[in-house]
């Protein structure tokens, strides 16, 4: 069964999207069962997905990384979330 999680972020098709590049190639699929990232392109720029789990517990990092052709963020270091969970 997909998950309907990554449709959320896909944006719908309108003549704006043409003066954004095309999306990077999917990356292939990890043999790591432990590490798993996804890529989605939003009207903003690219959040990266990643989630893992090792001895040491499971983590996710939500991480945003906004268009090179957009107004430069007052920030300019990409926003990030990372979390966590100890077991």
């Amino acid at each position: 069964m997909s998950s309907p999680f990554p449709t959320c972020f896909r944006p719908s098709p309108t003549n704006e999207d043409s003066r954004h590049s095309p999306p990077p190639p999917l990356p292939p699929h990890s043999t790591n069962p432990n590490l798993t990232a996804y890529l989605f392109q939003i009207d903003i720029g690219i959040v990266s997905l990643t989630w893992s789990r090792s001895i040491f517990g499971r983590s996710i990092h939500v991480q945003l990384h906004h268009h090179p052709s957009d107004s430069p963020p007052s920030n300019p270091s990409p926003s990030s979330f990372p979390l966590h969970i100890g077991d």
